[in-house]
């Protein structure tokens, strides 16, 4: 066992700027809240640092969470005024209360998302959320999982520096746009099992006909790994989660992979008709949970030559984005395949742009709200033709 020693920051380390979001809604809930643009200033001054001792049964140089389980040494009291929260989607805050809130030693740790900063005095820094009372054992609630503490992975900004974060990246050993082995994705000749799908194989866009496949890869997670990374457990949408039948039947995606929204709702919000939202964002719509699998999952990813929206159990699904964020959740054997397709076909990719919209993290929660508050579908009916053999594009 390695024994290592932590300097953790609360977020009342952490002053936003502007309209920019909250740090203590970092990694909240495994989704990630923070955008590229939002903005912080770093003080200690005000704040609470806590000193924290924890050991991990593995490579004593990898962070927290990559290397097997870690445990706190030492009891640790934490004093941020950004609360607990409770599980699942009830937004109760939990204050700790005049003498704060400690956490025994034992309890597990792991770090949870990645969030990077260029700051004010031209350096480049890396931040992490943390969760403790990993195992949901809090002295306050039992389905309390604490994410209100960070650490930087590297150097430490000066007391009031400006953060503008420049990418986020999950730590959970979580996934990007996959798709559960299983689902089954329309092509030319119907729907066809995931799995199945090479480099070369056609499928139906949503706007631009039959696409062919440029890579297919995938990654086996198995259930002790999703034990131990919350962020690689997938989302089950049960059938008809979004309204008129969508999806047919109920479809499996990892937690960031984006479906489609298309409504007068998105209109009003966004001045255009549909947009993609994640399958994170979905959870408090009901008929959307997460869905740890007990003999573990297979994720596959799909690229195109360039974003696509694809019909997956009937329900129109997003294929892989090159951005950055998507690249450094891949494992580094996909990274090296997807570069062998030459850096002329990601800047392509990336080049053509999103297929629909991509609203802000904050905004799909909002979107996802006023959908329940209106009791309106998410997709309306009659949105592609009936299966065929077609190479013409749906909708």
């Amino acid at each position: 066992m390695a024994i290592h020693d932590l300097v953790m920051y609360g977020l009342d380390c952490f002053t936003p700027t502007g309209g920019s979001t909250s740090l203590g809604e970092f990694a909240e809930g495994g989704y990630t809240l923070l955008d590229i643009g939002d903005q912080f200033i770093f003080d200690t001054g005000p704040g609470h640092v806590y000193a924290v001792q924890y050991e991990d049964n593995d490579d004593p140089d990898k962070h927290l969470n990559e290397g097997g389980l870690q445990f706190l040494l030492n009891d640790v009291t934490l004093h941020s005024p950004y609360a607990p929260r409770l599980g699942g989607s009830d937004p109760t805050l939990l204050t700790p209360g005049p003498e704060g809130l400690t956490m025994p030693a034992g309890n597990r740790i792991g770090g949870l998302y990645r969030a990077t900063f260029s700051g004010s005095d031209g350096e480049t820094y890396t931040l992490a959320g943390v969760t403790l009372d990993f195992d949901d054992k809090s002295p306050i609630h039992q389905a309390v999982e604490t994410t209100h503490v960070v650490y930087w992975i590297g150097a430490v900004p000066p007391d009031g520096t400006t953060l503008t974060v420049t990418g986020t990246e999950n730590n959970t050993g979580g996934s990007p746009v996959c798709f559960v082995a299983g689902t089954r994705i329309l092509t030319p000749s119907g729907p066809v099992p995931v799995e199945t799908l090479r480099a070369g194989d056609p499928v139906i866009t949503l706007d631009h006909g039959a696409r062919t496949v440029r890579w297919a890869g995938g990654w086996r997670c198995s259930a002790a790994q999703m034990a131990r990374n919350p962020g690689a457990v997938p989302i089950r949408f049960e059938a008809g989660a979004l309204g008129n039948g969508f999806p047919a039947p109920p479809l499996l995606v990892s937690r960031q992979h984006r479906v489609m929204v298309a409504s007068p709702i998105v209109q009003r919000m966004f001045g255009v008709p549909r947009c993609l939202v994640p399958a994170l964002a979905f959870l408090e719509a009901g008929g959307a949970a997460f869905a740890p699998q007990a003999e573990g999952v297979r994720y596959h990813h799909l690229l195109l030559d360039r974003h696509a929206v694809i019909l997956a159990n009937g329900l129109p699904s997003e294929t892989l984005w090159l951005g950055p964020n998507a690249l450094a959740m891949l494992s580094p054997g996909n990274r090296a395949e997807i570069a062998a397709l030459g850096a002329t076909f990601r800047a392509a990719h990336i080049a053509a742009g999103p297929a629909l919209t991509i609203p802000r993290n904050r905004a799909c929660k909002r979107l996802v709200r006023r959908h329940i508050d209106n009791a309106r579908a998410f997709l309306p009916p009659n949105l592609c033709p009936p299966v065929a053999a077609a190479t013409a594009a749906c909708g």
